[in-house]
């Protein structure tokens, strides 16, 4: 679609209008930044971003790799660091794509820190669950992210 129709807007958020053209681009960037850093297919990638562009974005991503996605919730609750902690621990992505650097080291220090407060059946804590790797959603578009998106626009009646 995006060959056949590049100047149709494919997404629209509250921050964004996003043409096919603009999408596959910046589509593509996520797939190149994703097989650079060896995600090869069959090999979970973790996405916590809003929802959005990005998202989206590295969605497609995992999809032209061959890559599930694993969307985990961002949240910030317990029951959500726990959610998060155990689709990690369950699913064994090779990479997370984070919001920010910042959010990438703090959220990996809370996973890390939920664990080893959680009781189950596997017994106090997890010191053997493995924290994949992080980047931050920045690093995959690089310079691209800078004035990626368009403002959003009246909708013609």
């Amino acid at each position: 679609y995006a060959t056949q129709h590049p100047n149709i807007v494919a997404l629209e958020t509250a921050d964004a209008v996003v043409t096919y053209a603009r999408l596959w681009e910046l589509a593509c960037a996520a797939t190149n930044f994703l097989h650079a850093n060896g995600v090869k297919r069959g090999q979970v990638v973790a996405l916590r971003l809003p929802r959005g562009v990005r998202w989206y974005a590295c969605t497609v991503a995992c999809m032209r790799l061959g890559s599930p996605f694993l969307w985990l919730t961002g949240g910030s609750t317990q029951a959500e660091l726990a959610f998060d902690a155990e689709a990690l621990h369950v699913l064994k992505p090779v990479l997370v794509v984070e919001a920010t650097k910042r959010q990438a080291e703090g959220d990996t220090k809370m996973e890390r820190d939920s664990q080893g407060a959680r009781d189950d059946d596997e017994g106090v804590g997890h010191p053997h669950r493995r924290t994949p790797p992080t980047v931050a959603v920045g690093a995959v578009f690089g310079e691209m992210d800078e004035g990626a998106f368009e403002p959003p626009t009246k909708k013609a009646k």
